[in-house]
C-alpha cells in the first residue's frame, strides 16, 4: 500500500494526489514516460517494464511560487539508454505531460547512486532558479490563489 496526502481548493476544485515513492520509467524504445507507485499492487503491474527500462528513477513534486506552477523533479537513479544528460533531459521534457521539470542525476561515475531527495543544494526550480516549495509549505492555492488548500492523509 502507498500512502500521500490529497491536496484540494475550496474555491476552484483543484485537486492533486502528493504520492510518497513515486517512481517514473521511460519505455525500451524510449517514446514513452509512466509514473506508478514504488511498492504496492500497482508496482507488481509495472515492475517487468521498469526492469526492461534504460530510464528509471525518482519522481518528486514540488511547487514554484515566483512561476506559480508545478515542477516534477525527475531524480534518475538508472541510464542504461546511451543518453547524456542533456539528451536524456530533453528527451524527458519531450515526453512528459508536465511544462516544467527538473531532471537530476543522482549517480556517480561508477552507476551508484549518491541521493534520492531534493535538498537545498538542488531544488531550484528549472525556469527561475528560485527555490521550489513542497505543496504541505503552500497556504494558497497554486491554481486560483485565491482558495484555501486542504489536505488530507490517503491511504491507496
Amino acid at each position: 500500500m502507498g500512502t500521500g496526502i490529497r491536496y484540494s481548493c475550496n474555491s476552484c476544485n483543484w485537486d492533486y494526489w502528493d504520492l510518497d515513492d513515486i517512481i517514473f520509467y521511460i519505455d525500451d524504445k524510449l517514446d514513452y514516460i509512466d509514473e506508478c507507485i514504488a511498492s504496492g499492487i500497482l508496482h507488481e503491474e509495472n515492475k517487468i517494464a521498469v526492469k526492461k527500462s534504460p530510464i528509471t528513477g525518482r519522481l518528486i513534486s514540488r511547487y514554484c511560487k515566483h512561476c506559480n506552477k508545478l515542477v516534477k523533479f525527475y531524480i534518475i537513479n538508472k541510464n542504461k539508454s546511451g543518453l547524456d544528460l542533456k539528451e536524456t533531459r530533453s528527451l524527458i521534457n519531450e515526453l512528459s505531460t508536465n511544462k516544467l521539470n527538473k531532471v537530476i542525476f543522482a549517480l556517480n561515475e561508477k552507476r551508484e547512486i549518491l541521493f534520492d531527495k531534493i535538498d537545498s543544494t538542488n531544488n531550484q526550480c528549472p525556469r527561475c532558479n528560485n527555490k521550489t516549495l513542497e505543496l504541505s509549505q503552500l497556504k494558497f492555492c497554486p491554481n486560483c490563489n485565491k482558495g484555501i488548500l486542504n489536505s488530507e492523509l490517503i491511504q491507496i
